[in-house]
Order: C-alpha cells, then structure tokens, then sequence
C-alpha cells in the first residue's frame, strides 16, 4: 500500500464521522460507491469536473454525494497535505480555482490518495442495517 495512504488512513477514519458520512457510527452503503465514482469521475472526466459535479447539492441522489469532496478537503488539511493558508475554504472546487494550475497534477494525485484512504476508513464502520435504512426513510 502506498505510504502516503497508510498516513493519511487514521484522519481519515476521524473525517469519515466530523465530515457527516457516518452518523451515529454507521455509514449509508451508498458512500461507498460515491468514494469509489468519485476517484474514477476525476480520471475519466478530470479534477475539477468531477469535484464540481459531486459538490452539487441539487441532485436526486439518495444521500448527501456532497460530502465526499467536504470529507477530502477536510482530510488533506487535517493531514497537513493542503497549505494551511488555504484553510478558509469551504469547498474542494474553490481551492482547486485558487491553486496554480502548475500544482493541480500534484493537487490531483493529492486528491486520489485522500479518496482511497477514505474508502478504506468507510470500511472500518458498520454499515447501516436494512432495518435502520427502512426507519431512516419513514417521514
């Protein structure tokens, strides 16, 4: 495993609960998948694309999709990977505008790293139950 995501997998078990993916010690099934199109969205499509595109909070998705970019932005400034001058934005897309595009490779792979240490940090918390899934939808 790389070295850099074995470092970044502690904060990340932390971000996965302070970014809003877990609630009450339990994580939605459908954060996996979106950890997952998430990494495969800014290969395929690039970083700010997808950034932008999972930042939208006005989509149909089942779940908050907009808390993978928040979990990621939190973790590379809680890892110290992001400048910490940069702490004042709230989201991945701002600071991505703000760097120099001569860093956004760098900043990409950045980015990469921290998505797969959340998906590993997902998997360390139980998924909510069918049980809990049927409760959380009644109004």
């Amino acid at each position: 495993m790389n070295r850099i995501i074995e470092t970044l997998i502690p904060h990340a078990i932390d971000v996965v609960q302070d970014s809003g993916i877990s609630r009450k010690g339990e994580v939605d099934p459908e954060f996996k998948g979106y950890i997952a199109s998430f990494a495969a969205s800014i290969i395929q499509a690039g970083l700010l694309p997808a950034v932008i595109f999972f930042e939208d909070e006005d989509t149909n998705s089942q779940k908050d999709r907009f808390l993978v970019p928040k979990a990621v932005l939190m973790l590379l400034l809680k890892s110290g990977l992001l400048a910490s001058s940069m702490q004042g934005h709230k989201r991945l897309s701002k600071y991505i505008l703000a760097t120099d595009a001569d860093y956004v490779p760098g900043l990409q792979q950045k980015i990469l790293h921290a998505a797969v240490a959340i998906k590993l940090a997902i998997r360390t918390y139980p998924k909510k139950t069918q049980n809990a899934l049927s409760q959380s939808k009644r109004p």
